[in-house]
């Protein structure tokens, strides 16, 4: 975590300390300034102190089939994505503002669980045991994990269609490029289509994943769900 990210966090702790929290009028009070001096010393505003930005594991730098998924996840949710390479791991990072950003990594956890209990199946299924070779075995998952992230990309922007607000997401963007400055694009793998089959069942396990937009208790759009 950097020194800004740090003094933000700090500042929000700081903001939490109320009187409806169990604190003291003079704790709350004191709390209250310190927040305000830190906000002043390094120039912060509100909107400064409500973004934040989680980081989430993944499998690769932003090159494979399922994350175009996850920039679909940042749109829907009202945050911006950027992807974190790394010496051993690799990261996806959401910016925006609280509640969004953790919904956005909740999401992401749960799609891809999802995805890799999918794919499971599929690998159980008569089509994918009668690929003879490993190359068209790989090519049938390519196949399958392409229509099932279609269909899942479909329905997360269904999903949160009431939740959707372009201001929120142009925020999220100013922010993300404020605090990421060394960006470059990725490009992405193509998919060479070759088994229907395949993809059919990709897209019809797609239905098989229950996405729910979360609940927070700030944002009533937030609450409820969709299967």
């Amino acid at each position: 975590m950097s020194e800004h990210e740090l003094i933000r966090e700090r500042i929000r702790r700081l903001l939490e300390r109320t009187t409806a929290r169990g604190c003291t009028e003079a704790e709350a009070t004191a709390a209250a300034e310190k927040a305000a001096e830190l906000m002043r010393r390094y120039q912060l505003t509100d909107a400064d102190v409500a973004f934040d930005s989680v980081r989430v594991k993944n499998r690769s730098a932003g090159a494979s089939v399922r994350d175009r998924l996850w920039s679909i996840v940042a749109y829907s949710t009202n945050t911006s994505s950027i992807f974190i390479q790394g010496y051993r791991e690799h990261h996806v990072e959401f910016h925006g503002r609280d509640a969004y950003v953790e919904i956005a990594a909740y999401l992401k956890d749960l799609l891809d669980r999802a995805i890799d209990r999918e794919i499971r199946t599929f690998k159980q299924s008569t089509f994918y045991r009668r690929r003879r070779s490993l190359t068209t075995k790989r090519q049938a998952v390519a196949d399958f994990t392409d229509a099932l992230v279609t269909r899942l990309a479909a329905r997360v922007f269904e999903a949160f269609a009431t939740v959707r607000d372009p201001e929120e997401r142009l925020a999220a963007e100013k922010r993300r490029d404020l605090m990421c400055t060394d960006q470059v694009a990725v490009e992405r793998r193509p998919i060479t289509e070759r088994y229907s089959e395949a993809r059919w069942a990709g897209y019809h396990a797609g239905n098989n994943v229950p996405i729910n937009r979360g609940v927070s208790g700030d944002d009533p759009k937030l609450i409820g769900g969709s299967k």
